[in-house]
């Protein structure tokens, strides 16, 4: 039976984006009014010094309205059958892949406040992957082998995949067990 399950989380809003956010508005605005009023006062005496401030400002605004579009940011989790994707969507047009893994081979998954990950954080060899909405707490993580590279993944998934990735975990380990296999978790 095929599995597919799907989350998209939105990323909170911090102050910083908000500061960010009003600045730039600020900035674009003032930066327009003030390019469109010297274009129009060079345009005067300089036949194309106006045209190309005016469009200089066009350009300001343009940017504000990107950098605006910036901090827009959701996170999307999709699990495929045995497969973990995670992408980071931005403004609702730019899709970045930032992992795709699969879950029988994790090494480990838990809540991000136990011991086992700030020895998994702390571990310099490991390259660490934060696709939370919520910086404050109260995210998951993941560790992981992709192209022969450990990998840690912060982040915050439903209940289904909560639930589906404890299921496979704990048939993998399961597996590895009846294999003869110790699983190993340091």
């Amino acid at each position: 039976m095929d599995v597919f399950i799907e989350y998209l989380a939105k990323r909170k809003t911090t102050f910083v984006d908000t500061i960010i956010a009003v600045l730039s508005v600020i900035f674009g605005i003032l930066g327009a009014i003030s390019l469109f009023w010297l274009g129009f006062i060079l345009s005067l005496s300089i036949p194309f010094a106006g045209f190309f401030l005016v469009l200089l400002g066009v350009a300001v605004i343009y940017g504000m309205i990107k950098v605006i579009g910036a901090l827009n940011v959701e996170y999307e989790y999709a699990i495929t059958n045995d497969e973990l994707d995670i992408d980071k969507v931005v403004n609702r047009r730019k899709r970045t892949n930032m992992i795709s893994c699969t879950l029988r081979r994790l090494e480990w998954f838990g809540i991000a406040n136990d011991e086992l990950c700030d020895k998994y954080f702390d571990d310099k060899n490991i390259r660490n992957i934060y696709a939370c909405t919520d910086p404050s707490g109260g995210y998951h993580y993941i560790v992981t082998e992709v192209d022969l590279e450990k990998v840690m993944v912060l982040f915050n998934p439903n209940e289904k995949i909560t639930k589906y990735e404890a299921g496979v975990i704990m048939s993998n380990i399961i597996g590895r067990v009846t294999e003869g296999d110790t699983p190993v978790f340091s």
